[in-house]
């Protein structure tokens, strides 16, 4: 599969979203309160269920704030699953300058494995069983 964006624009998607993370960063520390007001999620409004990323914007408000057990208390999968973006980013990234190609090809069985982690993930923390519970925001 190839990527769907060409270089200059994911480029500039990363660089508003880095933009984003650093005036978050720069402000959390003086509004302490901030991560307690910031907006639900518009789909358990409207079910009343759990999507996958429910909690992931105040779990990565506690990760700024340097409270890890809190961010995973908010959205496990987010937080867990973000240093292995990381690390798939870099891995693409040096690839492709090795191989002078842009974008690389992520392998199919990688974009099936995330897609049934996520399902799996979504379908359990909507499960109101005690283990599973623990995965709710």
């Amino acid at each position: 599969m190839r990527a769907i964006t060409d270089g200059r624009s994911g480029k500039s998607v990363l660089g508003l979203a880095a933009l984003a993370i650093l005036i978050v960063a720069a402000l959390t520390p003086f509004v302490p309160h901030m991560i307690d007001r910031l907006p639900g999620c518009g789909f358990q409004r409207l079910t009343g269920l759990h999507c996958p990323g429910c909690g992931s914007t105040r779990a990565f408000g506690h990760l700024l704030r340097g409270e890890f057990g809190a961010a995973v208390g908010r959205n496990p999968l987010v937080v867990l699953g973000l240093p292995l973006f990381a690390v798939a980013w870099l891995w693409r990234s040096r690839r492709a300058k090795a191989t002078g190609l842009q974008p690389v090809d992520i392998p199919r069985r990688a974009i099936f494995a995330v897609a049934v982690v996520v399902v799996l993930f979504w379908f359990l923390r909507n499960v109101p069983v005690y283990p599973f519970t623990l995965l709710a925001p």
